[in-house]
């Protein structure tokens, strides 16, 4: 076992044994891809974080929320509101898991559902003395809360799943950033969000999250693991890939998303780097020019195998 991550799995057992937990917000466009339901399952198993409001973003942000309700009711986590966010026409139409969750009925989850998502937020950031937002789809969720109420920006923490610093979706991409996708997706909401005073922000870029995957045995203990987040998370992934009754995949998709969630409260196997970063009018992240913004970014892996590991056996226990 890498020093990095046994030192990340000790974390994980101070945590059990008394420290606090942070306060975390997820802002997700949940159902588009199927990476943001690994990292709201790697979040309820997560005892380092305490979540306190999942918001959905982007398309029919309403029916995002049914899918997140299922989750958080097959997780017994009912205790966990649910806010759906503003409307839009990016991603109105990638609802691939929907099958999934058909036979819930929204109106029936245990737990608070808010339907002015922005306003959610804005309590959930009230209501913490030092909260964390992770967003891992496009920003109009996040940049309302800036627009609206710019004081809560300076007491939270920003951990994002976006953009390209040096790398863009392949490594023969290595010093070629592009416009990546929650950014491209909504450029003017994305400038505000980094342009704003957080108290600090931090990204997985492409450069890191865009080689997450998980193949061969690492897989196979995914699909056999009883553990219930493992198997909700697999159920979605087949629905997702459009074989809802199929149990022949190898492999994951990318992962982007769970590391978002991991550098939430850990940077352990992770090279970070101070970068000031502005967006351009196509999306693309530039470094230091005058406008730029100081913001920890994951450049690359210490041991990406190690990471895989871990994730397994985060989302297994």
């Amino acid at each position: 076992m890498g020093r990095n991550l046994l030192s990340t799995l000790l974390l994980s057992s101070c945590i059990a044994m008394g420290q606090a937990a942070k306060d975390v917000i997820l802002d997700t466009d949940i159902v588009g891809d199927i990476d943001d339901t690994w990292a709201l399952g790697m979040i309820v198993n997560s005892p380092e974080l305490n979540l306190k409001l999942v918001s959905t973003a982007t398309g029919n942000p309403l029916l995002r929320a049914k899918c997140v309700a299922k989750m958080l009711t097959r997780l017994g986590r009912t205790d966990v509101p649910i806010a759906i966010g503003l409307y839009s026409t990016v991603n109105a139409t990638n609802y691939k898991q929907l099958g999934w969750a058909a036979d819930y009925d929204l109106t029936m989850y245990p737990g608070p559902v808010y339907f002015d998502g922005v306003d959610a937020i804005i309590s959930a950031l009230e209501e913490s003395d030092e909260p964390t937002l992770i967003t891992i789809g496009p920003l109009a969720n996040i940049q309302q809360v800036c627009l609206r109420r710019p004081d809560l920006c300076a007491k939270t923490h920003l951990v994002s799943m976006a953009g390209s610093v040096y790398k863009g979706y392949t490594h023969d991409q290595a010093n070629s950033p592009v416009a990546e996708w929650n950014i491209k997706c909504q450029i003017p909401e994305a400038q505000t969000v980094f342009q704003a005073n957080w108290k600090s922000v931090t990204i997985t870029p492409l450069d890191t999250c865009g080689f997450v995957r998980l193949k061969g045995e690492r897989y196979q203990r995914m699909k056999e693991s009883q553990s219930p987040v493992a198997k909700m998370i697999v159920e979605n992934y087949r629905h997702w890939l459009g074989k809802p009754n199929q149990t022949d995949e190898t492999e994951s998709s990318v992962l982007f998303d769970t590391v978002a969630v991991y550098l939430a409260y850990t940077h352990d196997n992770l090279v970070m780097k101070t970068v000031n970063i502005e967006i351009d009018d196509g999306g693309v992240m530039r470094l230091d020019t005058p406008k730029g913004k100081p913001i920890q970014a994951a450049i690359d892996w210490v041991d990406l195998g190690a990471y895989e590991e871990y994730l397994v056996k985060r989302l297994t226990k």
